[in-house]
């Protein structure tokens, strides 16, 4: 804001500080860095499974602090292998990275979507009760199943088994999971492409 110009030796000052400032900025932009990337999915950019555990301890305790519901979806592509077997490993990201992209896409912006591992993903729904729930995961069953039509990438339907369980008023994250995982395999056994909860 001043009007005349910075003597050589302001100057010089200015240099010194603005050199000393720039390597603990880039290494704390660096350390913010790999801290987000160790919570994310490499290949999906979605939450990994580390991200989940973090998350669900804090949306559970959240939860009961604020009486809200909460529910969590377990989903499963339905004969994936069959995919990589037929198309290639490469195909197989392919459908993974675009299912990633479909579940975002089809839900609020405070729901958080997790890799928990090869091509099973979970789903959390903040404030979201059991029939609510349901019909987000049969929103999320009918995206999947559209977007073999709409992404060229994708040579075959994809469909997804889903799992469904909502928090029980004295439950632990992993039984919660549990739960979301047994009415998923539930899905499955009924014949895949659906979707179960375990009340």
């Amino acid at each position: 804001y001043r009007q005349e110009r910075f003597q050589d030796s302001e100057l010089g000052a200015l240099e010194y500080l603005l050199g000393s400032l720039l390597f603990p900025l880039r290494n704390a932009l660096l350390y913010r860095e790999a801290q987000n990337n160790a919570l994310r999915d490499a290949l999906t950019g979605v939450g990994n499974r580390s991200a989940l555990d973090r998350a669900l301890v804090r949306e559970l305790e959240l939860a009961r602090r604020t009486q809200q519901p909460l529910s969590l979806l377990m989903l499963d592509l339905d004969h994936f292998k069959r995919i990589n077997d037929r198309f290639g490993h490469s195909v197989g990201d392919d459908v993974l990275r675009q299912t990633a992209r479909t579940l975002g896409n089809n839900l609020r912006s405070m729901d958080m979507v997790f890799r928990f591992g090869g091509e099973e993903f979970c789903v959390l729904l903040s404030a979201t009760g059991h029939d609510a729930a349901h019909i987000v995961a049969e929103r999320l069953r009918a995206a999947v199943e559209a977007q073999s039509e709409t992404a060229g990438a994708i040579p075959l339907p994809v469909t997804l088994s889903l799992g469904l369980a909502t928090l029980r008023d004295v439950e632990s994250p992993r039984c919660l999971l549990l739960r979301a995982d047994r009415a998923l395999y539930q899905a499955k056994a009924e014949g895949r492409n659906r979707f179960c909860s375990l009340a």
